[in-house]
This record gives structure tokens, C-alpha cells and sequence, in this order.
């Protein structure tokens, strides 16, 4: 019997070693955060009541009203715990109150917030140690001081958890252990040997040629991944939106939505139905890790590893079916991966959608190649492409899609051959609309009910143009108005792409697919120029249908992810081009990837150094869910919504009747119960509004029975009361036609994913 020889199983008892190691190690894992004077700010109460706890309320004038010191960032974002407070401060009078309060708990008397903690500050002391204790995880803790003593000063202040409040190292431990298992398959993987490909003539490959491909794939993950190698995380322009998406999807799938629609944390607990317009498919795995009580800093770090590996193994599959290469296609996904406008959305602009975005456009672009030049059968990958662009980005898609248009228009022809490509085409697009139906559908329903207020927002392409070209060639420097390099790979790339139709084959016959590798230039090109005031963007908006797409991007210099796919490819076609030989060609492919590496490493060294603000990846949360920077501009929100009342002041449950009374009152995320008393007039009076953003979908029900559900002002959920007295439950649920939608989706993906292979076995064995 043949004895079977494992190899590397020195790396899975290394990685146990390690584990055991981290969660044996001295020292608790906590909450621990400290704040010195620098980070206080003195503001004054308007008018002054003893219970006053909301400090946004709170304006700078003194007028002699009470001093109130507030942490300058706001609310602090804790999970379930017990708590030390530690004070240190300055008094010379008595009457100092330091308060603990939260706006995510809500009174039984219909008084939104809840006072944690609160105790006069002794003015012969200097520090105080108190305790509290949250019985849920809340996003909003304001901890400040209220005080008529002149000279009083807040100098420090601590706080840790009792006990760990985040399984960080336990995810750690999991990660570290999977990917050693993986390094142990790869240096145990076997692969047959494989016949030449045809363009390149190099791609033979065996078990350690594999082995040595993937080796490289998770190197260039790891240049890709280098700003995360740290306990921070660098704060860029749409941070708090995106990690309040993550918490926000974590605390709808907690209260029990699925697929989740409306966050029902955010804006001070009245809701956003981002999930609607904003598609988060792919955020369900950051998410819930956020369930499983993971930091959501770790959360966010993960994802983007996540999208890396992701990128780089579907750029290889893509760039490996266009050029038939294996070589060429781990050289151009490795290009594709460190492109700087990918990274720079990751990391300094924060552009979670466009980032995840850009992972699906070599599938979109070899999904065009197949349908309109090669393998037609091909045709379900162009559908995974634009199914990847519009379950993470509006406006990526967008772009794809005008992209697409202008391909198809150049090979319209080749449509209409005996082969029939243009039932391939027709079968992607259906294919996309119906896979795509339990997204599609409900957002175009609520853009025609709640008409967001993405529709009222002015876009202006022109005014962030840039004027200075050099920016180009930038890489060491991100500009204020935008991240535009292009690269150095991309540019010799594209400038060797033009040398050799002008110089080497000018003359020689026009292909189809050389036809296709010009039309990848003159886009890159194109949408280079475009992201410059020198581009005639007064004119192009003026068109009507793409002008409206091209005004809706905001940013010009979106446009650099077409750049990123179509130059990442022109260098495959020119370095083939110019070079015959498989050394020369390797040799070029490697030069190439370590210029990536280069100049991607000073961009992190000038772009994001150690000046630059970090979120502390220490706190559990991060993100603010009751200010306005969890909806970025609250473009989702319907419009005539009053996004002020909702962040500044406590939520609570109105009526004009004054004879309202609640109590019982209890709420987590989109649900809510309470018992009522009023005394009914049959006028509007009566109608009782609710501290929630209208979506469609909310039922309320009075003593078990449904009633219906209004508008009010500033479009919140209302209702009328059936009766004097009773108990109130409220909870969103999805429309029926949500539902189906969600059915034909699941369909759609089953016949894809199984009635097509079956359906082309069959048609193969009558043959």
C-alpha cells in the first residue's frame, strides 16, 4: 500500500502554536479609550432645565446659562458592557454634574434617551471613578459635564470595558488557521501538466507553476492590503457612510430583516432605507461578522483583503479567457489589482461601492469579447460581470453600460453574422434583469413613491475637472479636488499600444480583434482627457440620454476605473505586440508588476503617512448612526424629510392631541412597541406620529389588528388610533412584490447556474 506523504504540516502547527499564543497571552482584551483636554469643547445651554441631555440642543452662547463640556467627536459607539469612568478635571465651586446619556434607549414615558449614570463632581477632588452599564449595544453615549463654575476644567478622561466586547482575536485566530490549511492544499496541489496555449506560446503549467501563481497572487494581495497592517484606519472622505452601512446592515439582520431593506439604526433610530438604493450584496459578509461581534474597524479591514483576493482571481479568469495566457493573464490581473485609482478608492477616498465595483469590470469586458468575438457561449459571464457592477455601484454601472453601448455600436455588424451573436447579447441582458430582479424592482418602486432626494441634488461634472494634466503622472501625491493618476504601467502601456499600430502595423490588415484592442485605447484615452476642464463637458452634458448619464457621475474622475480596465489590457496587447519571444515576454510582465509594486508603495508613504487622521481600530464601534454623516448626502431620504429634526433632538412619539400618553415604550432597530392612552377628538388631531423614516413596507398593528399607515410631516410613519387605549407593535415588512421579486432572483440564478450547463450537455450528446 502506498504511503500517503502530507506535506506542510509544520505550517498548520505553527499557526496552532500562534493562536494559542495570542489567546493565552497576559492582559484582557478591552474597550479602552482616552480623551484629553484638546479633545473637550465648552458650549452652553440655550435654556436650561435640570433634565437637559441632548448636547447637539446645546449652541455657543453663554448669556450666563450653564457651561456644558462635550467630547469634540461627538457620541461615543459602545457594545454591551460594564464600564469604568474615570474623570479627571478642575473645580472651585459646587454644582458640577458629569452625565452619561444615550439617545438609542428610549423612556417609558415617551421621553426619547436615557441618563446611565449622573453625580455631582466634588471641587476638593480632581478625579472621579464611576460605573454604568449597557444592557444593549448602542451607537450613541454622550458623556459630558454641565457646570456654572467658571474656572472649571475637564482634563482627561478614561474608559474601559470589564470584560473583552469584541471577538477580534477569536476571527484572528480563525483567519490565521484557514489560511495556513490553504498554504498546506497549495504545497499538497497537483496539477497535470497542460498543453501550450495559443497567443503567448508560454503558458504551460504544472502543480508548481500553479503553486508558484498563487504565491504571487497573494504577495501582490498583500501589497495591495499594506495600509490595513495596522491598529488604525486611515479616516478618508466617505468613512462614517460606509461603516455605519456595515453596522447598519448588522443591527437589521439582528432585528430580523432578510434580505435587509431599511437600516434601522441610523439617523437617531428613525431609519434609512439605503439597502433600497444603494445595493450592499456583497457587504453582507463585513456585516455579518459585525453579527458574530467583531469590531466593525476589523470588519472594514476584511472586506477589502476580501475584495483584493477577489479582484485578483477574477482578473486572472477574465484576462486568462481574452488572451488565452496564463502568464499574460496573472501579469495583468497583478497590474490590475494595484492600479492606484483602485487603492485610492479604498484608502483614501473610501469609496467602499466604486471599490468592490471595479473587482467585476474585466468580467464585463471579457463577457463583451466573448458575445461579440469569441466564444459566444460565453455569454453568462458578461451576465456575472454587470450582475458584480450592480450589486455594488450605481454609477460604476452606469458607466459599464455606456462603455458596452459603444463597443456594441463598433461591432454592431458582427451581431448579425450566421452565428446570430445577437441572440447571445439578448440573453445577457435578460439574464442581468432577471438575476438582478429582487434589487432592481423595489428600487425603481421607491423612486417612483418616496422620489429620494438624489433627484433634487445638483451635480456638476465641470467643477471638479482638474486643470493642472501633471496630475497624471503624480505618484506620490493624491490631489485635493480628486485622485487622478493613471499610472506608469498604464501610460507605457498605452503610449507602446500607439507606437506599434502607427510604426510596426499601420499597414497591415484591420481584425476584428485588433479592432477591439484599438476601441480599449481610445476609451482609456477618452476617458482620460475627460477627467480634465480641457474635455467639452458643457457640450457632451448638453446631449440629451448621455448627458444625463454623464452629469449623474458627480466626479469626473470616476471615469478612471474604465481607465484601470482598458489600460491594464492594453499593456497585455502591447507587450505581446512588441515582444515574440516568452522570455522577453516574461521579462516585461515581471518589470511591469514590480513598477506596480513601487509606485504603489510611495503613494502609501506620501498619501497615507502617519499624519494623516485614523480611525482607532480599538473601538468596537466607529460610526456616529445618529448624526448626519452616517447617510452621507442623505440622497436616499424622501424628499420633504426633515433630516435636522431627526439627528438633533431625542426621537419620540408625537401627536397634536396633548392628551397622548405612552408608556412601555421599546424599540431595536425598524421595531417598536408601546401602550397608549389618548382621548380621541375624530379630527387629525389624533393621528399618531412615530419617530421613523416612511419607507413602504411598515405595518402597524393596535391590539394585534392591522391599521393603516400614513405620512406625516417630514415624512415619518403615522396612524390613527382605533380606539382610546391599547398596545402598539410596528415592524417593517417587505411588500409581496418584494417577495417575488426575490423569487424570480432565485430562479434566475438556479437556470444560470444549472438549466444552462444541462441544457448545452444535452444539445452536445445529440449531436
Amino acid at each position: 500500500m502506498k504511503k500517503i506523504q502530507i506535506k506542510g504540516l509544520w505550517v498548520l502547527l505553527l499557526a496552532v502554536i500562534i493562536c494559542a499564543t495570542f489567546l493565552l497571552r497576559s492582559g484582557k482584551d478591552i474597550y479602552s479609550v482616552t480623551h484629553f483636554q484638546d479633545d473637550f469643547l465648552k458650549r452652553y445651554l440655550t435654556e436650561y432645565t435640570g433634565d437637559s441631555t441632548q448636547p447637539q440642543e446645546y449652541v455657543n452662547e453663554a448669556d450666563g446659562k450653564v457651561a456644558v463640556y462635550v467630547l469634540r467627536e461627538g457620541a461615543i459607539n459602545l457594545k454591551a458592557n460594564k464600564y469604568d469612568l474615570g474623570l479627571q478635571y478642575a473645580a472651585q465651586t459646587e454644582g458640577s454634574v458629569l452625565k452619561v446619556f444615550s439617545s438609542d434607549y428610549v423612556s417609558a414615558d415617551n421621553s426619547g434617551g436615557k441618563i446611565l449614570f449622573q453625580q455631582t463632581l466634588d471641587p476638593t477632588s480632581t478625579y472621579l471613578k464611576a460605573t454604568f452599564e449597557l444592557d444593549q449595544d448602542v451607537h450613541s453615549v454622550y458623556i459630558f459635564v454641565e457646570t456654572t463654575d467658571e474656572s472649571f476644567a475637564l482634563e482627561r478622561m478614561l474608559l474601559e470595558s470589564w470584560t473583552p466586547v469584541c471577538t477580534d482575536r477569536y476571527f484572528y485566530c480563525a483567519a490565521t488557521l484557514v489560511a495556513a490549511a490553504f498554504v498546506m492544499v497549495l504545497m499538497n496541489w497537483k496539477h497535470p501538466q497542460v498543453k501550450p496555449a495559443s497567443l503567448g506560446q508560454f503558458s504551460t503549467t504544472s502543480g508548481k507553476t500553479m503553486q508558484a501563481f498563487v504565491f504571487i497572487m497573494f504577495a501582490a494581495v498583500f501589497a495591495a492590503s499594506i495600509p490595513l497592517v495596522q491598529d488604525a484606519l486611515f479616516a478618508g472622505h466617505d468613512m462614517p457612510f460606509h461603516l455605519a452601512r456595515i453596522e447598519g446592515m448588522a443591527s437589521s439582520l439582528c432585528s430580523g430583516q432578510f434580505p435587509v431593506r431599511v437600516h434601522g439604526e441610523t439617523l437617531n433610530g428613525y431609519g434609512y432605507a439605503n439597502s433600497l438604493f444603494y445595493p450592499e450584496l456583497l457587504l453582507y459578509f463585513p456585516a455579518l461578522l459585525s453579527v458574530l461581534g467583531v469590531s466593525t474597524v476589523t470588519c472594514y479591514k476584511f472586506y477589502i483583503v476580501f475584495i483584493n483576493i477577489l479582484t485578483v482571481a477574477l482578473g486572472y479568469f477574465a484576462f486568462k479567457k481574452l488572451f488565452n495566457s496564463r502568464y499574460t493573464a496573472l501579469a495583468l490581473a497583478v497590474i490590475y489589482l494595484l492600479n492606484p485609482y483602485r487603492l485610492i478608492c479604498a484608502y483614501y477616498r473610501n469609496a467602499l461601492g466604486e471599490f468592490a465595483a471595479l473587482t467585476f469590470l474585466p468580467l464585463v469586458v471579457y463577457g463583451l469579447y466573448a458575445v461579440l468575438l469569441g466564444n459566444q457561449k460565453d455569454w453568462p459571464w458578461l451576465v456575472a460581470g454587470a450582475s458584480g457592477l450592480l450589486q455594488t455601484h450605481i454609477l460604476t454601472t452606469e458607466l459599464a453600460a455606456l462603455f458596452s453601448a459603444v463597443i456594441v455600436l463598433v461591432f454592431v455588424r458582427q451581431l448579425f453574422t450566421k452565428e446570430k451573436r445577437f441572440l447571445s447579447l439578448i440573453y445577457a441582458g435578460v439574464g442581468v434583469v432577471l438575476l438582478n430582479a429582487w434589487f432592481i424592482i423595489p428600487m425603481l418602486l421607491m423612486i417612483i413613491s418616496l422620489h429620494p432626494m438624489v433627484f433634487t441634488r445638483v451635480q456638476n461634472p465641470m467643477g471638479f475637472a482638474i486643470y493642472d494634466i501633471s496630475n497624471w503622472f503624480n505618484t506620490t501625491v493624491v490631489t485635493p479636488i480628486g485622485p487622478h493618476p493613471v499610472g506608469w504601467v498604464i501610460l507605457f502601456g498605452i503610449v507602446g499600444y500607439l507606437l506599434y499600430r502607427v510604426w510596426i502595423c499601420a499597414a497591415q490588415g484591420y481584425s476584428p480583434k485588433q479592432r477591439f484592442a484599438d476601441c480599449m485605447v481610445v476609451v482609456a484615452i477618452v476617458s482620460i482627457i475627460a477627467t480634465t476642464s480641457y474635455f467639452p463637458w458643457e457640450g457632451v452634458l448638453s446631449i440629451p440620454i448621455l448627458g444625463g448619464m454623464l452629469d449623474a457621475i458627480q466626479f469626473p474622475y470616476r471615469l478612471m476605473s474604465l481607465v484601470a480596465v482598458c489600460g491594464t489590457i492594453i499593456v497585455g496587447y502591447t507587450v505581446l505586440a512588441w515582444l515574440k519571444e516568452r522570455k522577453q515576454q516574461v521579462i516585461a510582465f515581471v518589470c511591469a508588476m514590480g513598477v506596480s509594486v513601487f509606485c504603489i508603495c510611495l503613494l502609501y508613504e506620501s498619501a497615507f503617512g502617519p499624519e494623516v487622521e485614523k480611525y482607532e481600530s480599538k473601538h468596537y464601534y466607529v460610526s456616529n448612526m445618529n448624526n448626519s454623516l452616517c447617510v452621507g448626502q442623505y440622497e436616499y431620504l424622501p424628499t420633504g424629510s426633515d433630516l435636522n429634526k431627526m439627528v438633533e433632538h431625542s426621537p419620540q412619539i408625537t401627536s397634536e392631541n396633548e392628551s397622548l400618553s405612552v408608556q412601555n415604550w421599546t424599540r431595536y432597530g425598524t421595531n417598536m412597541s408601546f401602550d397608549y392612552t389618548i382621548t380621541l377628538t375624530q379630527t387629525e388631531q389624533d393621528t399618531i406620529r412615530l419617530p421613523l423614516t416612511y419607507i413602504p413596507g411598515y405595518e402597524v398593528r393596535v391590539n394585534g389588528q392591522p391599521v393603516g399607515v400614513q405620512t406625516a410631516d417630514g415624512y415619518v410613519v403615522s396612524f390613527v388610533p382605533p380606539a382610546e387605549s391599547g398596545t402598539v407593535t410596528v415592524r417593517y415588512s417587505e411588500p409581496m412584490l418584494f417577495r417575488l421579486s426575490e423569487l424570480v432572483s432565485v430562479a434566475a440564478f438556479i437556470g444560470l447556474c444549472v438549466g444552462v450547463p444541462l441544457y448545452r450537455r444535452k444539445k452536445l450528446q445529440k449531436m
